[in-house]
């Protein structure tokens, strides 16, 4: 016996779907112009998971009754489960038009904007919803989430914590809070929330992930493996739990293990660039130079988690990928870091035996002077925003050129040194220098490296082993972070503070070249140290250490002679490798 249409709303919130589809078939069979059965027969399919019959009975449903705002709605609802996105966002922007004050029709239709990459209307959906019910945690959530991916960290914050205060066992807020924390470097606060985020919900994937990343960010890195190895027995078609596990593994040295994880990663999500770029740098690391060369351009894909964008020439000619350049004149385009541009200038030379005619390097402005006389370079330019561009008859970016030259590590072009320091400035910096042993010292990076908390030393004090080997005068190559400690060494360290003298690379060049040592923590100074061909100790994490210097070695094949590696041999055991260093110090002639 069939029920009164006016029953089957009431049938449906009571979860009685089978019921209310018979009913409702019954009416639209008599009845075939009622809307209203239509629309109960569409919700009563959709929450049985019979999502394309309840799409053509909403159909109908929005046909009979094209002023039903509710019937758009959930129209659009089922046309977004079915993965027909821009057709749910007409039909819930048609709702919306019907029913303007609807804070879920707003809510809905952001997340709808979201899926499709279209985050500044998302964020605006999620406001008006806001602003019609203030009430609306899971939009609070939302947004907060959607000004994260945007980079607006300080009111992503504060929109986890509404959320917060209107609902105390938000799992997913604290969890999401708790991401922001850790960007802004407050991992004891990002800890507590992502463990409350698993007292509420121990299975929330996610979170486990997310203490994994804190945790690691800590140091507490067995802790962090199990918090992966947990999401991925929670989810196991997590690619983000596979490629945080990877990455954990690969700083562990564990690099095998690392492969295999990374490999799982991109099986379940192949487009992600950041598990592709995180792949390379492993290949890089373990040596597999061919493989690891092509992966590496991933680097330049602007979907980056890490935020970080490539700026690429605004020229009208092609970029190289190989073509044969006799005759032919190229630009070389910038790289990200200081000692990237250091370290693989080398490559120019290798443009001119290929043909070039020309070749030109855009630089950043402070290695401008050190490059100038480099072999194989006509022209240097001091990289600038929307600077105008030579005509040329192709560019590529510096750091690209050794995927060009199919570069491994047995065909590195090594020769050191490959840049010389400016003779008027070795002269004058000559008169500065004291006579005898002199060491250089560098102790610290910049803090915006991702791994400065890993490579830098605590401070000049760690060094402190190295004043007891006589006859030795240590200068400080030391700029930014540390040079207050250059200024005023600790009691028994005393220190030649010459860097506020030095007013670009040419200088650091011409003191590089007198010293007879630099021992340095990953820096630039240790790719001119190298390139000049100048001794120099590279001082290196257990943790993060960077894929150029490879594993398990303590020479580099990019500076063969001239650099000696000095590997932590646990995470923070700075005080045992400088022991290390000291001994060394004291066998050298």
């Amino acid at each position: 016996m069939g029920h009164d249409i006016r029953e089957l709303a009431s049938l449906i919130n009571e979860g009685r779907y089978a019921e209310v589809e018979r009913s409702a078939e019954q009416i639209t069979g008599q009845f075939p112009d009622n809307g209203f059965a239509w629309k109960a027969l569409a919700v009563a399919l959709h929450l049985q998971n019979r999502t394309p019959e309840a799409r053509i009975a909403m159909e109908k449903a929005v046909e009979l009754a094209p002023q039903d705002a509710e019937a758009h709605f959930n129209l659009a609802s089922i046309l977004q489960k079915l993965g027909h996105r821009e057709e749910a966002v007409t039909h819930s922007r048609r709702a919306l038009q019907l029913r303007p004050e609807h804070a879920d029709g707003h809510y809905n239709l952001g997340v709808m904007l979201h899926d499709l990459g279209q985050r500044d209307e998302a964020i605006n959906c999620y406001r008006t919803a806001l602003r019609l019910n203030p009430d609306f945690a899971r939009a609070y959530l939302n947004l907060g989430s959607t000004l994260q991916e945007c980079g607006q960290w300080d009111e992503a914050e504060t929109c986890y914590r509404m959320a917060l205060a209107l609902r105390e066992d938000y799992a997913q807020a604290y969890t999401n809070l708790g991401t922001v924390l850790k960007k802004r470097g407050n991992l004891a606060e990002a800890e507590a929330n992502q463990r409350k985020a698993l007292e509420i919900n121990p299975v929330l994937a996610e979170s486990h992930t997310n203490l994994g990343n804190t945790l690691r960010a800590r140091g507490h890195l067995e802790e962090a493996e199990e918090c992966y190895r947990t999401a991925i027995a929670i989810t196991p078609a997590s690619a983000d739990a596979h490629a945080n596990l990877a990455t954990l593994l690969r700083d562990r040295g564990r690099l095998e293990e690392a492969a295999k994880s990374y490999e799982t990663a991109l099986l379940l999500k192949p487009d992600c660039t950041d598990v592709r770029l995180n792949r390379a740098i492993l290949l890089l690391a373990l040596g597999h130079y061919r493989e690891g060369w092509e992966s590496y351009e991933s680097r330049l894909n602007p979907d980056r988690a890490d935020g970080m964008v490539y700026i690429k020439p605004d020229a009208p000619y092609a970029q190289w990928s190989g073509e044969n350049l006799h005759g032919k004149s190229i630009l070389v385009w910038k790289e990200q870091g200081l000692g990237d541009e250091i370290q693989f200038i080398r490559y120019l030379p290798l443009l001119k035996a290929r043909g070039a005619t020309s070749v030109t390097l855009v630089c950043m402005p402070e290695l401008c002077e050190l490059f100038r006389d480099m072999p194989g370079l006509d022209r240097v330019l001091a990289f600038s925003v929307n600077m105008p561009l030579p005509p040329h008859d192709y560019w590529t970016f510096l750091l690209s050129l050794p995927l060009r030259f199919q570069t491994t590590v047995e065909t590195i072009p090594a020769r050191v040194p490959y840049l010389k320091a400016s003779p008027e400035k070795v002269a004058l910096w000559g008169t500065r220098l004291p006579a005898g042993h002199r060491v250089g010292l560098i102790w610290k990076g910049s803090t915006r490296h991702t791994n400065d908390a890993n490579r830098s030393l605590p401070g000049l004090a760690t060094l402190a082993p190295l004043w007891s080997v006589p006859k030795i005068t240590f200068i400080s190559l030391q700029k930014g972070q540390g040079e207050d400690e250059a200024a005023n060494p600790p009691p028994g360290q005393p220190l030649l503070d010459v860097v506020r003298m030095i007013e670009d690379f040419s200088d650091t060049a011409a003191i590089i070249t007198q010293l007879d040592l630099v021992i340095t923590v990953d820096t630039s100074a240790a790719h001119l140290a190298g390139a000049l061909g100048t001794p120099c100790w590279l001082l290196l994490p257990a943790i993060g250490s960077d894929w150029r210097w490879l594993r398990d070695r303590e020479d580099s094949p990019w500076y063969p002679g001239v650099m000696r590696l000095f590997r932590q041999k646990r995470h923070g055991g700075w005080d045992e490798l400088i022991g290390r260093v000291r001994n060394r110090l004291a066998e050298m002639p």
